[in-house]
């Protein structure tokens, strides 16, 4: 029986990973030599080749072979060939693999949210060309629910004016990033159909994709809960055996560690913790082979934001036509993932006290927003503004202008 053993210590247990890739050892099991014997190794890429380093005599049952160079990720097999009076055996071990604990670290990407963009999240949808644009269709939506866009960047063209985005309908976009490969919009749907029309003809269903996805959330909204996604690369059909995963919280200058746990998936939501508004938290991960790590890679960072929020909101009714008026509404807030978020404007009651409930639109948070409603006779109302993301409800008193 032929074992892999850890050439930086001394050690008769079996391995399938180690950190060297300089030095290759087996332990040859129930090793008893006898003089007719002659004992032979090598090493190869499969446990019935010695392409690698030739077969060379060996004597005792530990064996190490130093100054190679294995590739990284590439399975290696000692094999032993023992020839007797009575002909020849064969027998290899399982194979070990050398691990690169720093290119392992940089194939590791962390986002925040509950879902990375993989291609399972893509959603397909129907494309039409009019007056050469391209308008692209997506139905079954949920309002409210996280979607980002990625943009193929043209490499060979300065900019990409043929993608540019001309008109938006069902999505809110709330945040523009510029990668190294895409231009990513971050966006909620606010219609269970939306539209998206650029400019020109798109010519390749790769150059535009669309995800379930949330890509980066910069803030938290739960006080008790965080989930962090992430990506690796697989090398050679090999992958981590497990991810550690974990919740920091840089306060007063001083790293503390909340929670942490071990997963097999490549997502993970930490509940029942305590996170403090004002405090900034990061995911930590690691992908380990077996008890090798890669180094920590942190995550972007996020803020802790409260649910309750404080909102100033003035808005005045004035008449356009009969029946029909117009609310002017102002916010003023501090907190800015306020303007991430969409908001349903509901009209509580009229000056009778008759509960009207009458919602439009969704809108995002700006410091002005104009909404035509159809009233009969009244000259008082109640509204109210609430975040359906965030639980910010504020009532106000608006009169008719004289």
């Amino acid at each position: 029986m032929i074992v892999d053993v850890d050439p930086e210590i001394n050690s008769s247990s079996d391995i399938d990973f180690q950190t060297s890739n300089a030095s290759l050892c087996f332990l040859l099991k129930q090793f008893a030599h006898n003089q007719s014997v002659s004992i032979f190794a090598g090493v190869g890429l499969s446990p019935n080749s010695t392409d690698v380093i030739p077969y060379t005599t060996i004597h005792n049952s530990r064996h190490c072979f130093r100054n190679i160079q294995m590739t990284p990720f590439t399975k290696y097999y000692s094999v032993v060939r023992a020839n007797s009076s009575g002909g020849v055996s064969y027998a290899a071990s399982n194979g070990v693999m050398a691990i690169d604990i720093d290119a392992l670290a940089e194939d590791l990407k962390l986002k925040n949210g509950k879902r990375a963009c993989h291609e399972k999240n893509k959603v397909t949808p129907k494309i039409n060309v009019h007056n050469n644009q391209s308008i692209l269709s997506y139905a079954n939506l949920s309002v409210l629910e996280e979607f980002t866009m990625f943009i193929k960047k043209d490499a060979n063209k300065t900019s990409n004016k043929n993608n540019e985005v001309v008109n938006v309908n069902g999505f809110e976009i709330y945040d523009i990033l510029q990668t190294d490969l895409h231009q990513v919009m971050k966006m909620v749907a606010s219609s269970n159909n939306g539209e998206i029309i650029f400019k020109s003809e798109i010519t390749s269903s790769n150059e535009i994709n669309l995800h379930r996805c949330q890509f980066n959330q910069p803030y938290l909204l739960s006080e008790s809960e965080i989930s962090f996604a992430w990506t690796d690369v697989e090398r050679n059909d090999y992958r981590p055996t497990h991810f550690e995963i974990s919740i920091v919280a840089f306060a007063e200058n001083n790293i503390k560690v909340i929670k942490s746990t071990t997963t097999h998936e490549k997502t993970a939501t930490f509940r029942n913790i305590t996170l403090s508004p004002g405090d900034e938290y990061f995911g930590v991960v690691k992908a380990c082979f077996s008890r090798i790590c890669s180094k920590p890679m942190f995550g972007p960072a996020l803020e802790m934001f409260p649910r309750d929020s404080k909102m100033i909101i003035t808005a005045k009714l004035s008449k356009q036509d009969e029946g029909i008026y117009k609310i002017g509404i102002e916010i003023l807030h501090t907190h800015h993932p306020l303007k991430h978020s969409l908001i349903r404007w509901t009209l509580a009651m009229d000056s009778q006290g008759r509960k009207r409930n009458i919602d439009w639109n969704y809108c995002k948070i700006q410091n002005e927003s104009m909404v035509s409603i159809s009233l009969a006779r009244v000259h008082e109302v109640e509204l109210s503004i609430k975040s359906e993301k965030i639980m910010c409800f504020s009532k106000i008193t608006i009169k008719q202008d004289k």
